[in-house]
């Protein structure tokens, strides 16, 4: 009896003097200098470097169909994704973020692909004018900047008062009550 429980100490002794693992606490850096990373109209990709000391997961914060992410999953190390995004046919910017989530630490890199440049004229496109001269006015919409510029010199722009249509989304909120200025 005397010999078990001699043995039994010792094996509690070998047991606890076992050095103790220390945590690893997880990091991800972002290695993207910008904080919004572009991708031009035509499609193309986009790569975000990081580097992180644990295993990590790579999603696309939204539901989108024009744009996909790739590899989503790794190991610790420096890491390359890509995200690969289609032509951009409608007239808005779209917006994509990157989340990466390494345990409990999430860094966001958010992906912008450029709208398609539109310009509409609203009415004719020709005019007649007598021989005296006259007025044309016409009306355009776009979503860039733009210019009217004669390319003769015998048609002169006049001041015309502008009216400019600004179009905002507003996110859906799930939380508490939120303001928010459009200056």
């Amino acid at each position: 009896m005397k010999k078990i429980a001699l043995f039994l100490m010792a094996a509690i002794a070998v047991i606890s003097c076992k050095p103790e693992e220390e945590a690893i606490v997880p990091e991800v850096t972002v290695n993207t200098a910008e904080e919004t990373l572009v991708i031009p109209t035509a499609g193309g990709e986009v790569v975000i470097s990081f580097t992180t000391n644990v295993d990590w997961t790579a999603n696309i914060a939204e539901t989108v169909d024009w744009c996909t992410l790739t590899p989503s999953t790794g190991k610790a190390g420096e890491v390359t994704v890509k995200l690969i995004a289609q032509k951009n046919e409608t007239n808005d910017n779209r917006i994509a973020t990157v989340v990466i989530t390494a345990q409990d630490v999430v860094k966001q890199v958010k992906v912008t692909q450029l709208q398609k440049n539109a310009l509409v004229l609203s009415g004719e496109s020709a005019f007649e004018v007598p021989a005296e001269g006259g007025e044309v006015k016409f009306t355009v919409s776009a979503n860039v900047t733009l210019t009217a510029t004669p390319d003769v010199d015998w048609i002169v722009a006049t001041k015309a008062m502008q009216n400019t249509e600004y179009s905002f989304t507003v996110a859906a909120n799930d939380g508490a009550a939120r303001s928010g200025k459009i200056v």
